[in-house]
C-alpha cells in the first residue's frame, strides 16, 4: 500500500513539474515598449522603441537626423 501510494506521489509531483515548466516556457519576453517624441525639424509624430533611446535616427518625413530623448514625452 505504501509502495502505491509513493508511485502516486511521484506521478503527481512529475506532472505538477512538467506543468509550471511548460507554462513558464510559452511565456516569453515582455514586448519593449515604445515611446513617442515629434521630429525637432519638421513636428512629424514619431514613436521608438526603449533601447533607442539616446542614439540617432532619422525623420522619415524630413529625412534629418534626430536624437530619441532618453526619457519619453507625455501622452499626446
Amino acid at each position: 500500500m505504501k509502495v502505491l501510494l509513493w508511485i502516486l506521489v511521484l506521478v503527481v509531483v512529475g506532472a505538477s513539474v512538467f506543468i509550471v515548466h511548460r507554462f513558464l516556457k510559452r511565456r516569453g519576453p515582455r514586448p519593449e515598449p515604445y515611446f513617442r517624441f515629434l521630429c525637432p525639424h519638421c513636428n512629424r509624430k514619431l514613436h521608438y522603441r526603449a533601447h533607442k533611446a539616446g542614439r540617432q535616427g532619422i525623420c522619415p518625413r524630413c529625412k534629418q537626423r534626430c536624437t530619441f530623448p532618453m526619457l519619453p514625452h507625455s501622452e499626446w
